[in-house]
């Protein structure tokens, strides 16, 4: 203990100590001023990370969705497919005639005979 004393003592006499402590002083400085550009760069870059993730996620459960959507879609045509042409055949079996058709169309029209006031 007694060489580090004597070190310290001989640094502090040639004024080798104030130049140790004002080295360290720069250094601390530089690093604290230093760190604030290394924070923001860390910082941003997270947000990019952490927004590419997010998208990616998103991305993939929009995928998701869309295939269980369309699965639900063909799910139900395929049950109502039957009933859906069970009821355009009675559309088509109902339908009236041409000839039928053509006096509902003339009792509708006014008889040009008839006074229209």
């Amino acid at each position: 203990m007694e060489t580090a004393c004597d070190a310290v003592t001989l640094a502090t006499q040639t004024g080798r100590l104030d130049f140790l402590s004002a080295i360290l002083a720069v250094l601390a400085l530089i690093l604290g001023i230093g760190a604030f550009p290394v924070f923001w760069y860390a910082q941003v870059r997270a947000e990019k990370v952490a927004r590419e993730a997010a998208k990616s996620a998103a991305d993939a459960e929009l995928a998701s969705v869309r295939a269980r959507i369309e699965e639900l879609a063909n799910q139900y045509l395929d049950k109502r497919i039957p009933e859906l042409f069970q009821l355009y055949a009675q559309i088509g079996r109902e339908t009236v005639a041409e000839d039928i058709a053509n006096r509902i169309a003339g009792a509708q029209d006014p008889d040009p005979n008839e006074d229209g006031n």
